[in-house]
């Protein structure tokens, strides 16, 4: 989700728009400011793909998995949902861990 538009100037001699800041984007669940891949660095974030039947398929990025698990309770689907990998890299942002996912899944109660 973007939560800060691009933001653009006005050149006073050409006339032409200068990009004075890029967009930022949020977690779909806390709005926590996260990095989305680019050709130059790792993602920081979970996503989740809502598929239905009769409509396009909708893209979540999260910032943890418990915002994932959060958001997960609160989905109506007809169709399925794609959850993110278990990433067990060293560079692996907290919260997004694999570690992170079974004691999510514990606080949940997902667990025997």
């Amino acid at each position: 989700m973007i939560v800060k538009e691009r933001v653009y100037d006005d050149c006073g001699t050409c006339g032409n728009k200068k990009l004075i800041s890029d967009e930022e984007y949020g977690c779909d669940k806390c709005k926590k400011k996260i990095r989305l891949r680019d050709n130059n660095s790792n993602a920081d974030y979970l996503e989740i793909t809502v598929f239905y039947h009769n409509k396009e398929a909708e893209p979540k990025h999260f910032c943890c998995w418990n915002c994932v698990f959060k958001y997960l309770l609160t989905i109506k689907t007809d169709h399925f949902i794609s959850l993110p990998f278990l990433q067990c890299s060293e560079d692996t942002t907290p919260g997004c861990t694999i570690q992170d996912f079974f004691n999510t899944m514990n606080k949940f109660k997902l667990t025997k």
